[in-house]
Parts: structure tokens; sequence; C-alpha cells
């Protein structure tokens, strides 16, 4: 592709991680030199800082965003705000709030993949609570339940994924497991590789779950806990519907350590896990549009023969570029700023054709 002078980008990331503060992001600064190697015209901003005229951008990529679920209703207005004269966003704005609120895509995937316990690929079964039933969002209303008589339902209605497993709770906008807690009292001094730290009683587990409707706009996700997580999620990294790279973290509920995820050769990823994750991808794009993803990262436990996604991140995913290799590391992040060139110039010529 011959490179364009005059388009400008804005890489969109929160107050921690811009240049100067707490903790820049090693990735967005990459990416920066390498867009402006393209002779793009590059910002790195943070999304809520005040003054800001969005729609001088030809393209805005949302990269490092992480405070959103802090944000998450002012976040999706300032999508809505960013894209209201033409499309800007990297990616598609409408995906970008669907992925927010993870009741809306989660509920998508089940129903067109499935998630039932003895199929190859699967998606995590998911039960999706409000105070309030919302249709947009996929939410059924509590009624008269309480934790103990909602998760007795569960465990009747689908005993092989419910009966008998201990139950995750945390809020439809949430992320790095914030605000995610641990119910089965049975675990507690338990062989499992859970540590009891993690586990929260049944009294404390029924006030945290009220607790959690009442503060989560948006109501809250309960899912049968998948131990295949002591063992580390793979995460699958796509630039539009190229698969760039995959890491492996650390095995265990609620670890988040960078430093301790590792670099997945393509080959050496479990069988059938790629093509299963093309499969979503190209889901995705069927549902929304062809150019609606530019980045995106997808979680899966394997275990047993079995491929489950835990999440598809298509808002402010970490695509881990510092744990890869060097000479992978320079590879990926040259494709990296390419694809989102791509997609911004995209855009531009988009909006000048109206």
């Amino acid at each position: 592709m011959q490179y364009q002078p005059g388009i400008h980008i804005a890489i969109v990331s929160d107050s921690t991680h811009i240049p100067g503060a707490q903790s820049p992001f090693q990735d967005d600064q990459d990416l920066l030199k390498e867009l402006q190697d393209r002779r793009a015209s590059v910002e790195i901003i943070d999304w809520r800082e005040a003054g800001i005229n969005w729609q001088k951008f030809d393209a805005i990529f949302i990269s490092s965003t992480w405070d959103i679920p802090s944000y998450g209703e002012e976040f999706m207005h300032w999508i809505r705000t960013c894209n209201a004269d033409k499309k800007r966003t990297i990616n598609d704005g409408q995906l970008i709030c669907d992925n927010v609120i993870k009741s809306r895509y989660l509920s998508r995937l089940i129903q067109y993949f499935g998630h039932q316990p003895g199929a190859s690929a699967a998606i995590t079964p998911s039960c999706f609570i409000a105070l309030k039933a919302s249709a947009e969002d996929s939410t059924n209303a509590l009624g008269n339940h309480n934790l103990t008589s909602l998760c007795r339902e569960l465990a009747m209605a689908d005993p092989a994924n419910w009966e008998n497993r201990p139950v995750v709770m945390k809020p439809i906008v949430s992320a790095d497991g914030n605000n995610t807690f641990l119910y089965h009292p049975s675990l507690v001094n338990s062989e499992s590789a859970i540590p009891d730290s993690t586990l929260i009683a049944e009294e404390e587990a029924e006030q945290v779950f009220q607790q959690l409707l009442r503060h989560s706009s948006r109501g809250i996700i309960l899912q049968p806990y998948i131990k295949a997580v002591e063992e580390g999620e793979y995460c699958l990294v796509f630039l539009h519907d190229r698969f760039s790279h995959a890491i492996q973290k650390k095995g265990g509920f609620k670890n988040h350590s960078i430093r301790e995820r590792r670099y997945i050769p393509e080959d050496k990823l479990p069988a059938g896990m790629l093509s299963f994750g093309k499969e979503i991808i190209q889901y995705m794009q069927q549902l929304y549009h062809a150019t609606a993803l530019t980045r995106t990262r997808i979680d899966f436990l394997h275990s047993n023969h079995q491929t489950v996604l835990c999440e598809l991140e298509c808002t402010e995913p970490n695509t881990n570029l510092q744990s890869l290799p060097e000479a992978t590391r320079k590879m990926v992040t040259r494709n990296y700023a390419q694809a989102i060139y791509e997609q911004a110039i995209r855009l531009k010529m988009e909006s000048n054709s109206y």
C-alpha cells in the first residue's frame, strides 16, 4: 500500500496509560511510531480528557481504555458521540458497545454456537440477571429469586453445566477480574487449586450478589466455574480476520500477571482452537459487517479435547506484544500498525464518499 499523507489518527487510552502517566502502555507507543513511519499524524489521548475535538480525527483507535468498568455508560455515550457524523472508531462503534455489555455478545454466541459440555467447541454457559429485564441486553429480572434459589434452578434446568459446580459472579460491564467472586461452599478446604482466599461462603455470597445487582448498571453474570482455568487461558489475537499470535496466561482463578504470560506458536495451539476462533470472527463479521473488526482477542480454555470461549474482547484488548519474543514482536507490531492504518484509510475514504 502506498502511504497517504494527512491521515489523522487518535490512539485512545486512559489517564493511567498515556505517555507521562503512571504506567504508560508500551504497545501504544510502539504503534504510534509505526504509524508515524507511515506518514500518519498520530496522538495518544485519554478518552476522558476535556476539550478534545474528536471530529477532527479520521480514525479513533480504542486501544487501552481500561477504566471502562468505572465509566461504562459515559464511555458508550462517548463512542456514539465520536461516530455521530460518520464512522471513525476502530473497532465499529455499535460492536464496541455490544462488547462492553457482555450479555449482548455472549447471548448471541451461545445461541449460535451452543454451550453443551460434550461439544468439541462451546461458549461458557452464562446467566444474565438484572433488577429489571432488558431485551436489548438479554438480561432477565431477578424476580423473587435469591442466589441460592437461582443456582438451584440453573442446576435443575441444565445439570451437566451447573449441578454441583462453583459459580462465578461478576458485573456485566467488567474487566480483569474486578468485582469477580467465586461461590461454592463445598470447595473450601478441598484439594482444588483454587485458593481459599478467592472463595466466599454462602451468607457472604448472598450479600455480594445483592450488592452487585444494586451497583451494576447493566446487571450481573453467573457462570459455572471451569476447572481448566487452573491450566491457564489461551489468548488468540486477530487483525481483521487473520490470526496474528497467541499467548497463554499462567493458570489460576483471577491470575492476571503479565510477566507470567508465555508466547504460544500457532502449531502448538490445541487442536481445533484456531479454527473455532476463525469461525467466531466470521460470525461477528456476518452479524455486523465485513470491516467491523480490526483488532480482536479471543480467550479460550481447553481441557478434555474441548475448547471453551471465555471472552471475546473487541473493545480494548491487551494484545500482549511485550510477551512475544523480540523478532516476533517486531513483526507483529508492524502487522498491527498496518491493520490500523488500512482501516483508518478505509474510514477516511468512506467519509469522503458521502
